[in-house]
């Protein structure tokens, strides 16, 4: 099973619990509620979250299912089946690329080895103040989440980029679609 398989299934882990928030995340897998609130934009500056589900990885696979406006908020492709997590990943890579780590997330999304990044560089890339929030809303120490955003970002970021480039907003949803009607055997 592949780093998206789990936090796909750890999403979906989540809508199945009552509360829908940050508990619900909780009871899945903290680090992969934190890993998919990052590659779908949630919580990002400037991108409002909304409806009672959006703290919880349940809102975040809803909305990337096309289950209401998800945590992107409005505009283009945000919340409608994979446009959320296409254009949370492409925001991802772009802030890495900004921040002084363009061949790190340069290799992540090509097909060849991925690169290794430390710890310390997510939350120059992400913000002391949103990895700390991140942090409190699953429970787990900001050092740690840095530690593992670490070590599965590049992963996930790989998974989700098979062919060297960021999907389509409607290839992404493919891909959701399938993992949801249970071709977990492919890798994406």
């Amino acid at each position: 099973m592949g780093l998206l398989d789990s936090l796909l299934g750890a999403a979906m882990q989540g809508m199945g619990n009552q509360g829908m928030g940050p508990q619900a995340g909780q009871q899945a897998n903290p680090i992969a509620g934190a890993l998919m609130a990052l590659l779908t934009g949630a919580g990002q500056q400037g991108h409002a979250q909304q409806g009672p589900a959006s703290g919880g990885l349940g809102g975040l696979v809803s909305g990337l299912m096309g289950g209401g406006a998800g945590p992107m908020g409005g505009g283009a492709g945000a919340g409608i089946g994979g446009g959320a997590l296409a254009s949370g990943l492409a925001m991802v890579v772009q802030q890495f690329s900004q921040n002084g780590f363009e061949q790190q997330a340069k290799s992540w999304v090509g097909t060849g080895a991925n690169m290794p990044i430390e710890p310390a560089a997510m939350s120059k890339v992400f913000g002391q103040d949103r990895l700390s929030m991140l942090a409190q809303r699953y429970g787990i120490p900001r050092e740690e989440l840095e530690a593992a955003l670490a070590e599965q970002l590049p992963q996930a970021v790989n998974e989700l980029t098979p062919q060297g480039a960021i999907p389509e907003p409607s290839a992404m949803e493919q891909m959701l679609a399938q993992f949801m009607g249970g071709g977990r055997g492919n890798k994406f």
